[in-house]
């Protein structure tokens, strides 16, 4: 197996409640504008020239304005940051209750409570015809699944701290079988010369997560991963699934444009073949991975580690 990735993060979980009939099942997969909305306005940023901001203490700042790093390798390699979260979201279909992960990376974890809080007004704006969503818990989530309340602000019950999950603690955590299975949860889109994806294949899925994974890492754990990526790469071509039934799909309901479609399904591994990959299989698992993932698209399951 590969060398475990040094990142850290939380894994945190908001239940909500909603009461009356929601006309929109993907209404929270659109909620990007209104949770960037909520999040700016309870930090109290100040655009550009703001001082918290240059001081690293804002929360929006830090998520949505993240400026390029003063290392030139470091930049060349990763270009713009990506946000160092990731919700994911259910499909609203008339439930009264539903639970949303939300993965907080490194420096982030240190605004916990005001992206619960952001999240929690977001919920009361958001569009859902008529019905209302209240967040009434949240809790940390551990290394087996484990739950417990989790105190995030003031507002909140008492509770502990969030759980602090690592890159090592996920590989010594998990058992490897003989066999792997990815499971795409939510559509999986990712761009290949100007167009998604729609075959699948491991090499474009797998250089696409390392490139976030190390991106992450480097911009709020401030820790570079040494790997070979060149050399990784050129192993991931010749990765070829033991059985896969994966499919392009479409969530037309989500938008007529076809910006939420890509694929879905299961692909299956030997691990023999995977195996330099797995460490960051497990951490892709918190994080999702291609286009939208902050937002709830491309999220998977691994089965058999």
């Amino acid at each position: 197996m590969g060398a475990a990735i040094d990142i850290t993060f939380v894994r945190l979980l908001l239940t909500g409640v909603i009461r009356g009939s929601v006309r929109d099942p993907y209404a929270l997969y659109r909620c990007r504008e209104n949770f960037q909305e909520s999040l700016l306005r309870l930090s109290g940023c100040g655009g550009e020239g703001c001082p918290r901001c240059r001081e690293g203490s804002c929360a929006y700042g830090s998520a949505f304005l993240q400026p390029l790093g003063n290392d030139p390798t470091a930049v060349k390699r990763h270009q713009k940051p990506p946000v160092p979260f990731a919700f994911s979201f259910p499909v609203l279909a008339g439930q009264s209750e539903f639970e949303v992960g939300l993965t907080l990376v490194g420096t982030a974890i240190n605004h916990a409570p005001l992206f619960v809080k952001s999240f929690s007004g977001m919920l009361e704006g958001l569009g859902l015809n008529g019905a209302t969503a209240e967040l009434v818990r949240v809790e940390s989530a551990g290394y087996f699944g484990e739950q417990s309340p989790c105190l995030v602000g003031e507002d909140t019950s008492a509770g502990a701290e969030p759980t602090i999950l690592s890159g090592a603690g996920l590989v010594e955590s998990r058992i490897v079988g003989e066999t792997v299975a990815l499971s795409f949860n939510t559509p999986l889109r990712i761009i290949q010369d100007g167009a998604p994806l729609r075959s699948f294949s491991f090499s474009v899925f797998a250089r696409a997560l390392m490139r976030r994974v190390s991106a992450l890492a480097s911009a709020y754990c401030d820790r570079e991963i040494n790997d070979d990526f060149r050399w990784l790469a050129q192993l991931s071509a010749d990765v070829k699934p033991a059985s896969q039934a994966m499919r392009w799909i479409d969530w037309r309901e989500a938008d007529r444009r076809g910006r939420y479609g890509g694929l879905a399904g299961q692909a299956v591994f030997a691990v023999s073949d995977v195996e330099e990959f797995i460490p960051y299989l497990l951490v892709g698992e918190y994080l999702g991975v291609g286009k939208g993932a902050p937002f709830g698209m491309g999220h998977f399951h691994l089965h058999g580690c």
